[in-house]
């Protein structure tokens, strides 16, 4: 589901979303309502992740804005969102999806995630990378970049799935995630995020399958940016 041009293949390229297709197996496209069923209540984990009114947000790898429109929601008038994905219908979906919220504060950024530290200019506040960090190539230099566009009190939150078999994270009846072998522990997205000059300040359980975690650069001799 990541926005990666080395990530979305030619077939995922030519779909309506690559939130669906590519690392999500045995996903429809069109199919939506697993990832209400999943998710049921955005707002409440973005703003347990530390995200509030006012705040330059940023989500990264929308997909089509199931994220976007609580962030929208949240920073309210006085904030900003930058939906940014590899494909502009998808994009186009976050921005439409996210101004719902009322306060027309969503801005659309098409283009690959890895470039992200030259796609997004303003300094960010809440970096959000969910369902995806297990399909970046080299996880290590997106976080890094993503750190780089980080304004003072910026911080990133991570939402991955637990290291459960695919077989056993069903939703609506039907098996849901990236295969197996490529989900990331707790232990790991912390090991990987400290690599990258980054410390862990929360961590919390997102249920039925996945996790939470928020990093803000680590001290000045470690720090990423």
């Amino acid at each position: 589901n990541c926005c990666s041009a080395s990530v979305v293949d030619s077939r995922v390229r030519a779909s309506s979303c690559s939130r669906f297709l590519g690392m999500f197996p045995s996903t429809s496209a069109a199919d939506v309502d697993w990832w209400t069923a999943l998710f049921p209540h955005p707002e409440d984990v973005i703003k347990k992740m530390g995200l509030s009114e006012g705040m330059v947000a940023l989500d990264l790898c929308c997909g089509t804005g199931h994220f976007t429109r609580p962030m929208a929601k949240v920073v309210g008038a006085r904030g900003r969102v930058v939906a940014l994905d590899l494909l502009p219908d998808l994009v186009s979906k976050a921005v439409a999806v996210g101004n719902e919220a009322g306060f027309r504060n969503v801005v659309g950024i098409t283009g690959n995630a890895e470039e992200v530290d030259k796609l997004v200019t303003m300094p960010i506040d809440f970096a959000l990378l969910a369902n995806t960090l297990h399909g970046v190539p080299d996880k290590r230099g997106m976080l890094r970049k993503m750190c780089s566009s980080l304004s003072p009190i910026g911080v990133i939150g991570i939402l991955n799935w637990h290291p459960l078999p695919r077989e056993e994270t069903t939703v609506l009846g039907t098996p849901r995630g990236p295969p197996t072998a490529v989900r990331m522990s707790l232990t790991d997205t912390i090991a990987l995020a400290e690599s990258a000059g980054l410390r862990l300040v929360h961590k919390f359980e997102v249920a039925p399958y996945h996790y939470a975690c928020v990093f803000r650069p680590g001290k000045p001799e470690n720090s990423c940016l």
